[in-house]
């Protein structure tokens, strides 16, 4: 059974195979997975595109076999739509420092320093959220 290349949830009694070679299905033609456009950023983050091409195993017009080929990789310049959350909110953070230095050097707005401080924290924590979401799609594969 093909368990290594992760095909082993096919029933055996839909594989096909040619007769005079043996050869499993997915090596019969390219066109055994389905295949999809693909999008990668600088920073290494990706996504997949349109559904391109069907393959052999669903038949139905719109389906998919869930198996994911790339068909074409287009490479974007610049940051992913993560990067630039991550970079919104670091000028966030900066801008509510800098308001927190102020306010110090001000005096009588101890309030308003912990708010904010404590506004930083939860951006902080949203900041390591977003960059832990952009790591794991780093090092799926793609």
């Amino acid at each position: 059974m093909l368990t290594g290349l992760g095909l082993a949830s096919f029933p055996q009694t839909n594989r096909r195979t040619d007769q005079q070679t043996n050869t499993p299905p997915h090596k019969l033609s390219p066109l055994t997975m389905c295949y999809f456009e693909q999008t990668r950023w600088s920073c290494g983050y990706w996504k997949w595109g349109n559904f391109r091409q069907q393959c052999n195993k669903e038949y139905r017009t719109g389906e998919t076999c869930g198996l994911k080929l790339v068909y074409d990789t287009t490479y974007q310049q610049g940051n992913c739509r993560l990067c630039e959350q991550i970079q919104k909110k670091n000028r966030r953070v900066n801008k509510m420092a800098q308001d927190i230095q102020r306010w110090q050097r001000e005096g009588n707005r101890r309030a308003t320093i912990e708010k904010t401080e404590g506004d930083i924290q939860e951006i902080t924590a949203q900041i390591s959220e977003i960059w832990s979401q952009h790591q794991d799609r780093q090092r799926t594969i793609s």
